[in-house]
């Protein structure tokens, strides 16, 4: 954790993978979202078995079945990274992992049109290329 740290003593580490990341909210964010408190997110289990995809929570806890499952407690609810050496490949890792979210009632949201900008300069390299 880089906690009361400067910037400029933190040591950051890079490869070479493309990442895209969604963020998954609450139906109804950035506005009344209280609606959704305390309902029960579901497909947290299938994230965690997909390869090629992290995860990172933020408005989630535990909660409902005996404090065992995951409820909502937030307007962004959680981020997924979906991570390859292929941008085409990282962007629909990120997107098999929104959609699986699903939280009770249907609500749960996420921008499909993610990395819309570095897609279109992607296929503008392609078409300049004779195949």
């Amino acid at each position: 954790m880089a906690q009361n740290k400067s910037l400029g003593s933190l040591k950051i580490e890079t490869d070479d993978k493309e990442r895209v990341v969604a963020a998954v909210c609450s139906h109804g964010y950035p506005e009344d979202y209280s609606a959704i408190r305390g309902k029960r997110v579901d497909g947290i289990d299938k994230l965690l078995a997909m390869s090629g995809v992290r995860f990172f929570g933020a408005g989630l806890k535990k909660g409902g079945n005996d404090g065992k499952d995951w409820v909502a407690n937030g307007g962004r609810l959680l981020y997924c990274v979906g991570e390859d050496d292929d941008f085409l490949k990282a962007r629909a890792n990120t997107i098999a992992a929104a959609s699986s979210i699903y939280i009770e009632g249907n609500n749960a949201d996420f921008r499909s049109d993610i990395a819309w900008r570095k897609m279109e300069k992607y296929y503008q390299r392609l078409k300049g290329r004779s195949i």
